[in-house]
């Protein structure tokens, strides 16, 4: 009697303890990979519950509201570049993107997209969009050499600066022309 009391007891203690959600945030740069800005970073975290997130496997981590993701885990998303700073609520296609994913209990991929004037308004004028991608498996998402959880590629489109001649240069060419022409005719 007294040990089924003594597992009784147990039991007891043991179905009292409640799994804690503890938050993971996890520190990343972001290196610009072609263009004007190639080689500039940005620097950001991303943060997540990590009560449900299996420790093996691969799992996709969305915010509430994303049917992309495995689990709806992302709590906060921080970007800043260029002096400014995004959420994750200014990706273009929230709350169904941006997604997170882990292999392994590892970050294993990021995709993070921002476009001028869809969800928010990027303040340089020279970027249209940029997004932040990057998987372990296929490149573009990597161990950090910084002293960050990760380091992941980032891509920008920019507006495209057409050259305008001014018009005084333009009069001038034109004169020497007609000048040229009519000392050739007289």
């Amino acid at each position: 009697m007294r040990l089924h009391h003594l597992i009784l007891a147990a039991v007891i203690v043991v179905c009292s303890v409640q799994t804690k959600a503890e938050i993971i945030t996890l520190n990343f740069e972001a290196v610009v990979v072609e263009g004007t800005f190639a080689g500039q970073s940005g620097f950001g975290s991303i943060s997540y519950e990590n009560t449900d997130v299996p420790l093996t496997g691969i799992t996709f981590l969305g915010f509430s509201g994303s049917f992309f993701s495995d689990i709806e885990a992302l709590t906060a998303l921080s970007f800043n570049f260029l002096g400014q700073t995004y959420s994750g609520a200014d990706d273009s296609d929230f709350p169904l993107l941006p997604l997170f994913s882990l292999s392994d209990s590892i970050s294993n991929s990021l995709d993070f997209f921002v476009e001028d004037g869809i969800g928010t308004e990027i303040l340089d004028e020279r970027i249209i969009n940029f997004q932040i991608f990057g998987d372990r498996f296929e490149g573009g998402l990597r161990d950090s050499n910084n002293g960050y959880d990760f380091e992941v590629d980032m891509f920008i489109s920019e507006r495209s600066s057409v050259p305008v001649q001014s018009p005084p240069i333009l009069l001038l060419l034109l004169a020497g022309i007609l000048i040229l022409r009519r000392k050739n005719k007289f």
